[in-house]
């Protein structure tokens, strides 16, 4: 990723932080493609679930005023962004992992 586009990364994670009322840190290692498209139909218009650079996170984070993941940024990570309600996001979450 060239340093524009990298740039680019950090500022639309760091809109995404602060413009959330939540956000769920999870790891996806194990899962194919499919399963991650099922757990996004699962979550609905309400989360933005993405796949995400771990450096590039940790800067959006520490952009966005966000240090409750510091040091949590360890092997392949995903993150929910939770624009709807925190408890309906959080249990899709669960059962999803509760299947896969």
């Amino acid at each position: 990723m060239a340093r524009p586009d990298k740039a680019a990364a950090v500022a639309e994670l760091a809109e995404e932080f602060r413009s959330s009322p939540g956000a769920v840190l999870t790891e996806y290692r194990g899962l194919t493609v499919k399963q991650l498209q099922e757990l996004r139909r699962t979550l609905g218009e309400d989360v933005h679930y993405t796949v995400v650079k771990n450096t590039l996170t940790m800067l959006a984070a520490k952009e966005a005023g966000v240090d409750a993941f510091d040091g949590m940024f360890t092997g392949p990570s995903a993150i929910a962004f939770i624009k709807g309600d925190p408890v309906e996001a959080a249990k899709g979450l669960r059962d999803f992992a509760r299947t896969n």
